[in-house]
């Protein structure tokens, strides 16, 4: 009998250690006003004809924290996106890569498929990455108003049902025109690409 007593107390300590508060060591100053944003009625409709544009299904309906990266290049008729889902072995990776029938066209269709598999060890180095650049706080808004040439756009979205990061949320979108321009963006940015094979797909920095 003791011994399973003993089993239940260092689960009950365990499940106990999962509750404990996030401890935030980040600048919440945006938090306020993307909340206000991620909670209007303009947003939410818009969030839908984003999840169409690039033919996804809104990181909210998966089951597990998910991280997405889409991408779409000036007079270019390729697109990608790039998620990434926790697994309980590590991670799950998807690249798709969709084609349009011209620039600037909405009607991509699948061009390119691949699903790798991250070891919990790949996954913890990627959370390292949002926790050190405080992902969860950066900016809705691109806070670059420089006008650029090439008309790229870079979005981030990143979805945590159990909201154990500083905002508090379980659901964040940011986009940046040029990403190399912001630091924080760019790091995640970067961890993202690394995990995928440039010689397979039509992307360009």
């Amino acid at each position: 009998m003791k011994p399973l007593l003993y089993i239940l107390g260092l689960f009950i300590v365990a499940l106990s250690c999962t509750e404990e508060p996030y401890q935030c060591n980040c600048d919440i100053t945006d938090v306020p006003k993307n909340d206000s944003i991620f909670s209007s009625d303009e947003f939410n409709e818009n969030l839908k004809k984003f999840s169409t544009r690039y033919n996804q299904t809104p990181l909210s309906e998966l089951a597990d924290e998910s991280y997405r990266l889409s991408t779409k290049h000036a007079f270019n008729k390729y697109y990608q996106v790039f998620t990434l889902t926790k697994t309980k072995k590590g991670g799950d990776f998807l690249v798709q890569e969709y084609l349009c029938s011209k620039p600037y066209a909405n009607d991509g269709k699948l061009n390119y498929e691949r699903r790798s598999t991250l070891s919990m060890s790949e996954w913890d180095s990627f959370k390292t990455v949002i926790e050190h650049n405080c992902f969860w706080t950066l900016s809705l808004e691109d806070p670059d108003s420089s006008e650029y040439f090439d008309g790229g756009e870079w979005y981030i979205e990143g979805f945590q049902p159990n909201k154990r990061n500083c905002s508090k949320s379980d659901y964040i979108c940011t986009s940046r025109k040029m990403p190399s321009t912001s630091d924080r963006f760019y790091n995640v940015y970067t961890s993202l690409m690394n995990m995928v094979n440039k010689n397979e797909i039509h992307a360009t920095e």
